[in-house]
């Protein structure tokens, strides 16, 4: 129930609307004006209830993960807003499971990206390593490595496909991929589809420009046209193999719920979040949910 703040509602009138509606918990937003008469409504409603959560104004602010307090006998809160990926001692733990992971899953993983190697050679013409730019920690720009699943031509053929067709111009913007894209070989669909193509970013890992887990890099444009002043969140995380969006629907998830995931996994970060979608990620795979 919302309750109105001009006039002030009666304690009374507070009461009637608990009692009847049965109402346990509360959310409460300040006016854009500082009211007296809202603050002890706001107050009153928080003796009545027994769970009140208060949306501050501080809305252009990521407040994910944030603490409140309130400073010794004064009436004066506060809100802490942690920031875990920047904890240098949260780096090295990080970068010490990527390098021990490595080392556990390299001898399995290193014949299979050298039989997929030839395989791809053999089946299109054109390098079995695809390298592309993208965005990594701090803004620097990196080459992330695949197994190539495109053609040869296959900027000239987005290139006519965009000018051509306005609806897939529009899936293109909206997520930046095409779910029925010719530029794929068939082999590619599979690669895809079974995220076998990303395995030769293992050796981004050891190299240190990616980690097993983090947000999916991206291209400078991506963060210019979607990110936006959520940039500043994205740069603060090494990007990842796998993640939390990989694990969450992927492709069939919209690109602000890309970025959502983004922000909330930098300020929740902790090794055992990225043991979670670690294990979470060969079900993704497995039943192929939301890959193309």
């Amino acid at each position: 129930k919302q309750l109105p703040i001009e006039p002030i509602p009666s304690s009374k009138e507070i009461d009637n609307i608990i009692d009847t509606m049965e109402i346990h918990g509360a959310v409460v937003v300040p006016p854009d004006s500082d009211s007296e008469g809202a603050i002890e409504l706001f107050s009153y409603i928080h003796t009545r209830v027994m769970r009140m959560i208060y949306v501050p104004k501080a809305s252009a602010m990521d407040l994910t993960n944030a603490e409140t307090g309130q400073l010794l006998r004064s009436q004066l809160g506060y809100m802490s807003v942690n920031n875990a990926l920047a904890s240098p001692l949260n780096k090295l733990l990080k970068r010490i499971f990527d390098l021990l992971l490595f080392i556990l899953i390299t001898p399995i993983v290193l014949p299979i990206i050298l039989i997929l190697m030839l395989v791809v050679k053999l089946t299109s013409p054109g390098a079995a390593i695809f390298s592309h730019e993208r965005i990594g920690r701090d803004g620097k720009t990196f080459k992330v490595y695949k197994l190539r699943s495109m053609y040869k031509d296959s900027k000239e053929r987005l290139a006519e496909m965009l000018a051509n067709d306005p609806a897939v111009k529009a899936e293109w913007e909206a997520f930046y991929k095409l779910k029925d894209d010719p530029r794929i070989t068939p082999l590619g669909k599979f690669l895809r589809k079974s995220s076998l193509d990303e395995l030769p970013q293992f050796f981004n890992v050891f190299l240190g420009n990616m980690s097993f887990v983090g947000p999916r890099p991206v291209l400078k444009d991506e963060l210019d046209r979607y990110y936006k002043e959520k940039t500043v969140y994205y740069n603060m995380a090494t990007p990842g193999i796998t993640g939390l969006w990989q694990v969450s629907g992927r492709n069939d998830t919209t690109y602000d719920d890309r970025i959502s995931m983004d922000c909330w996994y930098v300020f929740n970060w902790s090794l055992w979040l990225d043991i979670v979608i670690l294990f979470s990620t060969p079900l993704v795979v497995i039943f192929r949910r939301g890959a193309y």
